[in-house]
């Protein structure tokens, strides 16, 4: 009987042993398998953190490409007014140039005088209508139009309020002149579509009540002379540039700036207006990636004569 005893005993120390072999089997496979999960989550963590890094890296270096291109061209442009050089390196009349930069970068820079455009916080009624009967041909409010943009500015000097006719626009004020194209919107008989159509040429910035067509777009030149010729002598101007920046990578980053050209030597130049472009929306005006081979290095316009 104790001899029994002891076999049944040794028997059951058998089986518990096996079932704490089990258990100690399925805990290890699963903390496997958590350290699997856990490796996994930080490699996916870790490959993004280092995508996202990278992207940023490449992003701050698009910003400071064109932060220096707007710098650059506003020096370039005060330097060429001050030695009144016989010819401009970068057009002034929003023909674009690409140029290359550094470890394949590209830049697609545009600069618009404003001078050869029409400026709608200085230009006549008269010539308000005649540019509005050749850009929207047979409308026939292109009158009244142009009366209530005259009447937009009287009214903020005034300092009533905007009316059209017998209807008042309540609430609507203006400071005697646009602060920008866009509040164009606010004038009677205003619609999307013609305001689309009309800004195209138009400016807020400016001090001639001319229109010097040396400096116009191709697309404005002929309606120009039509409107109001002339040349303005002066030496500075007031530059609309627009510099879009890309990489292959797909990075892309741009500004838009609005420079005074000064005629001190110390301070060439002022920032009127600035806007930052975000990637999703830096586009260049044809939609078409501003990267050429054979584009010149942008050291070509910038450099000394």
């Amino acid at each position: 009987m104790k001899r029994n005893l002891q076999l049944e005993n040794k028997g059951q120390c058998k089986a518990g042993d096996e079932r704490d072999a089990g258990y100690a089997l399925v805990s290890a496979i699963w903390f496997i398998g958590f350290l699997a999960t856990a490796a996994v989550l930080l490699s996916t963590t870790t490959r993004f953190s280092i995508q996202s890094t990278g992207f940023a890296v490449e992003n701050a270096k698009a910003r400071a490409y064109a932060d220096g291109l707007v710098e650059l061209v506003g020096l370039a442009a005060a330097h060429e007014n001050r030695a009144r050089t016989a010819g401009q390196k970068i057009p002034r009349n929003g023909t674009a140039i690409e140029c290359r930069l550094p470890a394949d970068w590209t830049a697609r820079i545009s600069v618009q005088d404003q001078r050869g455009l029409l400026n709608v916080n200085l230009a006549t009624q008269a010539t308000l209508t005649k540019y509005l009967e050749l850009v929207l041909p047979g409308q026939p409010a292109a009158s009244d139009i142009a009366a209530s943009i005259v009447a937009f500015r009287k009214a903020g000097s005034s300092g009533s309020q905007l009316s059209s006719g017998d209807a008042t626009q309540a609430g609507l004020r203006s400071s005697g002149r646009f602060r920008s194209l866009d509040e164009l919107d606010q004038i009677s008989g205003m619609t999307r579509d013609l305001h689309t159509k009309i800004i195209r040429f138009l400016t807020v910035h400016g001090r001639s009540t001319s229109i010097d067509t040396n400096l116009s777009p191709d697309g404005f030149r002929n309606l120009a002379q039509q409107i109001s010729t002339g040349r303005n002598a002066a030496a500075a101007g007031i530059l609309e540039l627009t510099v879009i920046v890309s990489h292959p990578k797909g990075v892309t980053t741009g500004r838009t700036a609005v420079l005074d050209i000064l005629p001190h030597p110390r301070r060439p130049f002022t920032i009127l207006a600035w806007s930052d472009w975000s990637q999703g929306k830096a586009k260049t005006p044809e939609g078409e990636p501003p990267v050429r081979n054979n584009a010149p290095s942008c050291e070509t316009f910038f450099a000394a004569r």
